[in-house]
C-alpha cells in the first residue's frame, strides 16, 4: 500500500509492507527518501499517518542522514578506461565490440564489457549493469557456495540454494524452500562481507529471528562477526554499480 501525508509542511510518501514474521512494526527510510511501514499485519491510512507524525522527529533526522548518504555514494561509470571495484580491488574496465550482445568477462585486473557496434556506454547503463551482475554472481558463486556448505555442515541444516540480486536495503535474505538471497553489492565489497552475509543468512535456517541464540550461533562459525556486521551497516550500501 502506498500514501501520502504531510507533517509539519513536508510531503511525505509512505509505504507499507506486510512481513507476518515480524514481531513488532518499524521504520526505514527508502532511498528514494520515502517511508517505509513495516508491519507484521495490515494497517489502515489512518494508524499509518498517526505512527508518522508520531515519529515526525525520527523521520526528519533519518532522511536527513539518508541524503548525506546518498551525496557520498559515487556513481559508477561504466567508460573504457574506468575502474569498478570487485571483491575489494579495482578492475580496469575495456571495451570489447563483438556480436549484437551484452555481456562482460573477468581476465586479470580488467573486466571487459562486450557492447554492440555503434552503442554508447552512457546510452546502453541498464543493459550494461545486468551483463555486469552476471558476470560477478558467476565469479563468486563458487566462494558462496563453499562457505554455505561448511556453514551448513557446522550447524547441522541441509545446504541451501544461492541465488543473487540486487537490493536497495537487504544484504541477504532466506527463502521458504531452503534458499538464500545475496545482494551483489557483496561482489564489490572484500571477501570477508560476503562471507559474513553467508553465515549470517545459513544461521537464519536454524534460527528465524535475531535473538540471542541466534547471535551466539553466528559467533560459534564466525567468531569476529561484530565487526564485519558493523561495518556492512555502515558502509555496505556505498557499494552501487
Amino acid at each position: 500500500m502506498k500514501g501520502q501525508c504531510w507533517i509539519d509542511g513536508e510531503e511525505i510518501i509512505f509505504y507499507i509492507a506486510i512481513n507476518r514474521r515480524r514481531k513488532r512494526t518499524a521504520l526505514a527510510i527508502r532511498d528514494d527518501l520515502s517511508v517505509e511501514i513495516r508491519s507484521p499485519s495490515p494497517l489502515s491510512r489512518e494508524t499509518a499517518v498517526s505512527l508518522l507524525k508520531a515519529e515526525a522527529c525520527w523521520i526528519r533526522k533519518a532522511r536527513m542522514r539518508k541524503e548525506e548518504i546518498l551525496e557520498k555514494t559515487p556513481v559508477q561509470e561504466y567508460e573504457d578506461g574506468a575502474t569498478i571495484p570487485f571483491q575489494g580491488c579495482l578492475l580496469t574496465i575495456r571495451h570489447t565490440r563483438t556480436g549484437n550482445g551484452y555481456f562482460a568477462y573477468i581476465a586479470g585486473n580488467e573486466l571487459y564489457l562486450s557492447l554492440p557496434q555503434g552503442r554508447d556506454a552512457v546510452d546502453e547503463r541498464e543493459r550494461i549493469v545486468q551483463a555486469v551482475i552476471r558476470c560477478y554472481s558467476s565469479a563468486i558463486l563458487p566462494f558462496a557456495e563453499e562457505v554455505a556448505g561448511r556453514t551448513a555442515e557446522a550447524i547441522g541444516v541441509p545446504i541451501p540454494r544461492i541465488r543473487f540480486g540486487y537490493q536497495k536495503r537487504r544484504f541477504g535474505s532466506c527463502t521458504q524452500k531452503n534458499g538464500i538471497i545475496l545482494n551483489i553489492r557483496l561482489a564489490l565489497a572484500p571477501p570477508v562481507y560476503l562471507e559474513y552475509t553467508i553465515v549470517h543468512e545459513v544461521c537464519h535456517l536454524r534460527e528465524a529471528h535475531h535473538q540471542k541464540q541466534f547471535w551466539e550461533l553466528v559467533e560459534s562459525v564466525l567468531p569476529e562477526y561484530r565487526t564485519f556486521h558493523a561495518n556492512l551497516q555502515k558502509e555496505g550500501m556505498r557499494y552501487a554499480l
